[in-house]
C-alpha cells in the first residue's frame, strides 16, 4: 500500500463486484462490494478507491487466498480446490501473486 493518499470528495461512479470469500461453516460466502470511483481535483481523472483486502483481481479476499495457500502447503492444488470455491487457476494465481 503506499503512503501517498489521494483525497477527493467528488464521487464519479460506484462500481459493484462479487468477490468470493471464505466460506460460512458449510456455505460458500460471497461478498457485494461497492468500490467507488473519485476525479481528481485539478486534472479530473477518475481513480478507484483501495480495498486492502481485495486482491488486484477483484475476485477473492485476501483472506482466503492465505486460507488456500496454506491448504496447499499442506496437501495439494486439486485438494484445496475441491474444499473451496475457488477453481485450480485461482490458487494458482494466489500462489503466483504471493511471491
Amino acid at each position: 500500500m503506499s503512503s501517498l493518499r489521494t483525497k477527493s470528495n467528488r464521487l464519479h461512479q460506484n462500481h459493484r463486484y462479487v468477490v468470493k470469500d471464505l466460506s460460512w461453516g458449510e456455505q460458500p460466502l460471497f461478498l457485494e462490494i461497492n468500490r467507488r470511483q473519485f476525479k481528481y481535483k485539478k486534472c479530473g481523472k477518475p481513480f478507484s478507491e483501495k480495498l486492502d483486502f481485495m486482491n488486484n483481481q477483484r475476485t477473492y479476499t485476501k483472506r482466503l487466498a492465505n486460507t488456500t495457500i496454506k491448504s496447499v502447503l499442506s496437501s495439494d492444488i486439486h485438494s484445496a480446490a475441491k474444499q473451496g470455491v475457488v477453481t485450480t487457476e485461482e490458487i494458482e494465481r494466489m500462489l503466483s501473486n504471493a511471491l
